[in-house]
């Protein structure tokens, strides 16, 4: 029968290195799959397959890893010829933001919390319970900023109230914000009781 030969590569798509340990389904074409793993040079090497139309689908990637490529890909083999089939990922990691009381593990809640990124911003609102955990995100610059104004809180400076710092692969960068509880306000009272028929205290 013909046959032809396809190699399925996974890389980086930012430095372009070889990603091994990405799994993929191969389905041939009468039908049956088969799932296969990358090896030390990304690659996954079909020789002498049948010829006709191959289905893959890039189903898990290492930790620390996410698929910008499309998942599914569909190719024909041809007698005698060597097809490819590329995917892409991209490095990932995590950003947690805590926003607590100074000097304590009390977290504060209602605190509106942005997280600004290249092509990427959203806003979460903090609880009394959680934390704010963000996972798989493009390795990068993140900024937060956080408004806790109405909240029973000092309102920190504009500076006080943003941090910048790098979300680097497979590893969760904290961001921790520490709130000062408004001291309540406070004035005099004086009370007098005066003899309601002299006048006089």
């Amino acid at each position: 029968p013909a046959t032809g030969d396809l190699t399925i590569t996974v890389t980086d798509e930012t430095t372009g290195d070889p990603v091994p340990g990405a799994t993929v389904v191969v389905k041939y074409p009468d039908g049956h799959e088969e799932t296969k793993t990358t090896d030390n040079d990304g690659k996954i090497k079909l020789d002498d397959v049948p010829t006709g139309t191959y289905t893959t689908e890039i189903t898990d990637v290492p930790d620390g890893y996410n698929v910008t490529t499309e998942e599914e890909k569909t190719v024909v083999v041809d007698k005698d010829e060597d097809e490819k089939i590329e995917y892409k990922v991209e490095q990932v990691g995590s950003l947690k933001v805590i926003v607590k009381e100074n000097g304590s593990e009390t977290k504060v809640g209602n605190v509106t919390v942005t997280i600004t990124g290249t092509d990427y911003t959203k806003t979460f609102t903090t609880t009394t319970t959680d934390d704010i955990l963000v996972e798989n995100l493009p390795v990068g610059n993140y900024t937060v900023k956080i408004s806790e104004e109405n909240t029973g809180y000092v309102t920190l400076t504009s500076a006080e109230a943003t941090k910048a710092d790098g979300v680097e692969a497979n590893k969760t960068t904290e961001y921790v914000f520490e709130l000062v509880k408004e001291a309540p306000a406070t004035g005099d009272l004086t009370i007098t009781v005066t003899d309601e028929t002299t006048g006089d205290p």
